[in-house]
């Protein structure tokens, strides 16, 4: 991808292509970002499951659980 990028401390700009795929932190964000989407289509499954056929049991506290763990890997995309 190429955009405008700040390089150093002086807020220089530069406009060269930037290989995502070496930085770490943006590969840690993307990886971040799939599993808490992961985990949302999870619950959307069960909840659905739940909806449509019958109760599943303990499914209050593993939709808790899988919702918690969505919203932490969201926000963690933003601490990435």
């Amino acid at each position: 991808s190429i955009g405008i990028f700040f390089v150093g401390t002086d807020s220089e700009c530069s406009k060269e292509p930037y290989d995502v795929t070496e930085d770490s932190f943006a590969r840690g964000a993307r990886y971040t970002s799939i599993l808490s989407v992961l985990c949302g289509m999870i619950v959307l499954g069960m909840i659905s499951f739940e909806w449509v056929c019958c109760k599943i049991c303990c499914a209050g506290c593993l939709e808790g659980l899988m919702l918690s763990a969505a919203w932490i890997l969201g926000c963690a995309v933003y601490v990435i």
